[in-house]
């Protein structure tokens, strides 16, 4: 049996769960501005667990592959950094250190490197879910195959993940993501804008990064509150905004999954809205519900690390085709400017 720990690099914070012979054995979250501050504290604690296998945070992925074995450009499409672009993120530095242990530690892939998502839905498409997203997603299969006594190829949901910056809708159909929209694709966040117009991205112009963050829900109330406190905010327009792109995100895949799902699963911080979102959508059949407890990609991230080793997940791995990606995030992506980015 393995000791295997799963990371998530959220926004907020980075969340860490371990597993020991398939049992929880350590858990813990670091603020993300002390992991960007000293990456360094962060090696050394993953250094001292001894572990057998580490799922490391893996940006916009890659198809699965060693940390040890990065190169320069798989750096890059990690972290989806323009060449020219000079700024130091925290992630890089992580994994830059990562390489230079003995940590046996995995890149993940993203939705849109998985074979199980049809190539026409690719089109045109980078954030169509990140690996921490795919993470939640095992978690989500794992959990509904136990409680409802199925195999993980019988599982079926859209998993909705309300993030403390975006959100993202994946839809599950016979255990494998079949199609998703990621966070700069889904509709507005706690944080983010969301989905562009493209007149409006015309007018900005160039942009950085850190503006895929700004004008979400937060920006339109203009006050700094917590994702715990919106729901205070439940006659504002910024609200009612929010909710109904949730809902049309959802109506989305379900085209995708081609017929009604088991259930709708709501993950992430603001997971505390599901009576809301189960009356907005109270039209369709199925129910919708929180599952497992927080660090909802860390422990999914340590579902695929104990898979990964061999483990009692071992399965997991195998529905989901982790193993099978190929494609990078560039292609099919029909701009010739996209050959600059890589």
């Amino acid at each position: 049996m393995s000791r295997v720990l799963g990371i998530d690099p959220g926004t907020s914070s980075w969340d860490l769960v371990g597993l020991e012979h398939g049992h929880l054995f350590f858990e813990r979250s670091l603020p993300t501005s002390e992991v960007k501050s000293n990456p360094r504290e962060l090696i050394e604690l993953l250094e001292s667990l001894n572990l057998d296998v580490l799922v490391a945070p893996s940006g916009y992925g890659l198809p699965l592959k060693k940390v040890k074995d990065l190169t320069s450009r798989d750096l890059r499409l990690i972290a989806l950094k323009r060449r020219e672009d000079t700024v130091v993120m925290g992630l890089s530095n992580v994994l830059e250190l990562l390489k230079r242990t003995g940590v046996e530690a995995y890149i993940l892939p993203g939705v849109k490197h998985l074979p199980s998502v049809p190539e026409f839905r690719k089109i045109n498409k980078i954030d169509m879910g990140t690996p921490d997203k795919v993470c939640t997603a095992a978690l989500a299969i794992a959990e509904q195959a136990t409680r409802l006594g199925i195999d993980y190829d019988q599982t079926s949901f859209i998993l909705v993940e309300l993030g403390s910056a975006f959100n993202a809708v994946l839809a599950i159909k016979e255990g494998k993501i079949v199609d998703g929209i990621g966070g700069t694709l889904a509709q507005l966040g706690f944080s983010a804008a969301g989905r562009m117009d493209g007149e409006l991205a015309y007018l900005l112009g160039g942009f950085d990064k850190e503006h895929l963050y700004r004008g979400g829900v937060k920006d339109m109330l203009g006050k700094n509150i917590q994702p715990e406190e919106l729901l205070q905010e439940e006659d504002t327009p910024a609200f009612k905004a929010y909710i109904e792109g949730i809902a049309k995100d959802v109506a989305e895949m379900r085209i995708s999954l081609g017929h009604e799902p088991l259930e709708l699963l709501i993950s992430g911080k603001l997971a505390y809205l599901k009576q809301v979102l189960s009356d907005t959508l109270s039209t369709h059949l199925e129910p919708v519900r929180g599952f497992a407890r927080v660090k909802h990609a860390a422990q999914g991230a340590a579902l695929i690390a104990d898979g990964l080793a061999g483990g009692r997940y071992a399965n997991l791995i195998e529905c989901l085709g982790l193993k099978e990606c190929r494609h990078s995030s560039l292609d099919f992506i029909y701009l010739s400017e996209s050959a600059r980015w890589g």
